[in-house]
């Protein structure tokens, strides 16, 4: 009789796990819808083609380091350094001109025959009001250069001829350059979140919250599947373990990869068709979501407007790339220099 009983109790037990799947299946679906309103709203926050609002002048206003931060949602550019130069052609400290390019790259039908080069102006008053992230670009880039005190853009473009010494040399250069390249924006993007116009932690929240809460709705799923306790915590050890690598491997992709990857393989293993069914969906839903949000989001009114005012000033510049006839002179060498630096296209420097 007791071991009738003992039938009968596990029984009625997963018949009342079971009548939680209709529960189950309504919170997945309600979370998915959540998600894709999410990921509605970010890639209308990334996207380069309609301008919600927004003001050209105010692109011709804001120094270009700001725009070109706030452009790439925080991201390394190939072009971030240039937004510095060019902040600082703007305040007087720097000088830009053409001139052509390195003899090494004569004869190759894709280098530009053409190339910038930035003149540092030697002042002692100028250097003494520069801030610290400028006084690094300056003493990175034009510091030890024979006492020119110019810098050439074919200074890190690399070696023309693969396989000599001077090849070996300019990789090393090059590899340098990317160090400091990377450590001055960073430096930059930190006094960006500090003054409020970018957050990096609203971003890393949200990613956050979208492992969290699938893992959550995954547990709840195999349980009322009538899983057992290892089965109900096999989600949140796969997640646990994903995580951990996410979060050591800052700014690597592979983590996130095969932490869905290990999330989607988990929520194929629930019995009931419909729940797997709407759990998979939900995962791939949070993976897209997950993929689209960028490394930082606008915080402030200002860096939300000035987002929205780049996307409209890129729409002018991509169907009219000469600057309105009615600008100033000033204004006119402003536009250029934003439509070059806020070019969403990806042809780097020759852009």
């Amino acid at each position: 009789m007791d071991a009738i009983q003992q039938e009968r109790d596990t029984i009625a037990e997963k018949e009342s796990r079971w009548s939680n799947i209709p529960s189950a299946i309504t919170a997945a679906d309600g979370l998915r819808i959540v998600f894709i309103v999410l990921i509605g709203l970010i890639i209308l926050l990334r996207q380069r083609v309609i301008p919600l609002f927004g003001s050209t002048d105010l692109v011709l206003r804001t120094d270009p380091m700001y725009l070109a931060l706030v452009d790439q949602n925080g991201k390394f550019n190939r072009k971030s350094f240039l937004s510095g130069l060019f902040s600082l052609v703007e305040k007087g400290v720097v000088k830009v001109e053409m001139t052509d390019s390195a003899m090494r790259f004569n004869g190759k039908s894709s280098a530009p025959e053409k190339t910038l080069v930035f003149h540092l102006q030697q002042s002692s008053q100028i250097m003494k009001n520069l801030l610290p992230h400028e006084q690094y670009l300056v003493t990175w880039l034009f510091k030890g250069r024979a006492g020119h005190r110019k810098f050439h853009l074919h200074d890190i473009a690399g070696p023309s001829i693969k396989g000599d010494k001077k090849d070996r040399v300019q990789v090393r250069k090059q590899n340098k350059f990317v160090v400091n390249h990377e450590a001055w924006h960073d430096d930059v993007l930190r006094l960006m979140i500090e003054a409020g116009a970018l957050s990096t932690m609203l971003s890393k929240i949200l990613k956050t919250a979208i492992i969290f809460l699938l893992t959550i709705l995954m547990m709840f799923g195999f349980y009322a599947d009538g899983a057992g306790g290892w089965g109900i915590a096999f989600p949140v050890i796969v997640a646990g373990i994903g995580y951990y690598f996410y979060i050591v491997n800052p700014g690597k992709k592979w983590p996130a990869i095969l932490l869905f990857i290990g999330l989607f393989f988990v929520g194929a293993q629930t019995a009931d068709a419909i729940v797997t069914n709407a759990t998979l969906q939900l995962i791939i839903v949070g993976a897209i979501l997950f993929a689209v949000i960028p490394k930082a989001l606008p915080k402030s009114i200002t860096a939300l407007f000035t987002k929205m005012s780049i996307v409209k000033f890129q729409m002018k510049t991509k169907w009219n790339a000469e600057p309105p006839h009615h600008l100033h002179p000033e204004d006119i060498d402003r536009w250029m220099i934003r439509a070059y630096l806020l070019n969403p296209s990806r042809n780097g420097f020759r852009s």
